[in-house]
């Protein structure tokens, strides 16, 4: 399976380097709006740390906002999919073309220095460019592999080794995929979200900063008016489905303590990501290959016992169930 950092991690294009430096300087004003030291540290070190590489940095270089707003989940399949690669990675595997992508024209496979490589070629300005799995993030538009272009390819694919798939994990799923304005739009909503639930900012504070420091940018025109709205809806601050606010323990629910389980003494110890209220990143209306879903009015944090609970259903399909649930049980 792919394994390891996905490739190219720490080659980024002038646009991915700006994005990037504009979401680090909104983290280090954010942190400084918290009252105490040691708070400050908390905050930037869990949620606010922001890694300059395109996979938020080996281990946890980049803290929780920046993996959850900017780069998509972990993946080992034996499949091109990259382990955690920026969201607006211009080429995405899908199942149908999605309607913010144009198809690649085809998929080759060669052999460079001994070890096999996946090509891709596509058409823009009316010539057709390819490009190997480690230069796909240069691309300048967004591009989609479909079913048919990998078909050609099903026996050999088959026969590739894990170093192979790791070599070449350089796609995304079409399904996590947003814009360069979504993305920086999601991390300041997220962000907000945990400074005013968890730590006790005043939302007119983070406000002030994010025009501020995307005014200092030359990014305020982009993202202005929207991001006024996005902060001055209540639903940022609270889980989605239980309403309550992201400090809510959900302990009133356990009727015993949470069983003990053995870690290993010599790995970081993470269990405190298991807990029913550990914040854990949600999706209204759950992501869709045809189009872009993951932006600021679709992403919440929510407890995780929340997010199991709904899986890849909407909320409306989920509160359904549960009164479905509580009438067969009462």
């Amino acid at each position: 399976m792919a394994t390891g950092r996905t490739i190219s991690a720490k080659e980024l294009t002038l646009r991915d380097a700006e994005i990037l430096k504009v979401c680090l300087n909104l983290s280090k004003e954010y942190t400084s709006l918290i009252e105490g030291k040691e708070s400050q540290v908390s905050y930037f070190e869990t949620w606010a740390k922001v890694n300059l590489s395109r996979d938020a940095g080996a281990g946890r270089g980049g803290a929780k906002i920046q993996r959850d707003a900017l780069c998509t989940r972990g993946r080992t399949d034996k499949a091109p999919y990259s382990n955690r690669n920026l969201r607006w990675h211009p080429l995405v595997v899908a199942s149908s073309c999605p309607k913010f992508a144009k198809p690649i024209e085809k998929i080759e496979i060669h052999q460079l220095n001994g070890e096999n490589v996946l090509k891709f070629f596509v058409k823009t300005q009316k010539k057709v460019v390819s490009f190997n799995s480690e230069q796909t993030h240069q691309i300048s538009e967004t591009f989609a592999v479909l079913p048919e272009h990998w078909e050609p390819h099903h026996e050999e694919l088959k026969s590739w080794s894990d170093d192979d798939w790791t070599r070449n994990s350089c796609l995304i799923s079409a399904n996590e995929a947003c814009t360069q304005v979504d993305a920086i739009e999601t991390f300041v909503a997220l962000n907000a979200s945990i400074l005013v639930a968890n730590y006790g900012v005043k939302i007119s504070k983070v406000s002030e900063t994010t025009r501020r420091i995307l005014l200092k940018s030359n990014q305020l025109s982009i993202y202005g008016d929207k991001l006024a709205s996005i902060l001055a809806d209540n639903s940022l601050y609270v889980c989605p489905i239980c309403k309550n606010g992201l400090d809510f323990t959900l302990d009133i629910f356990r009727d015993d303590e949470r069983s003990p389980s053995w870690k290993p003494g010599w790995k970081e110890n993470k269990q405190s990501e298991g807990d029913d209220h550990s914040p854990q990143v949600m999706h209204v209306n759950p992501l869709s290959e045809l189009e872009i879903r993951h932006n600021s009015s679709n992403v919440r944090y929510g407890h995780r016992w929340c997010n199991i609970t709904m899986t890849d259903h909407s909320l409306e399909e989920t509160l359904r169930f549960m009164r479905y649930i509580v009438g067969r049980h009462e």
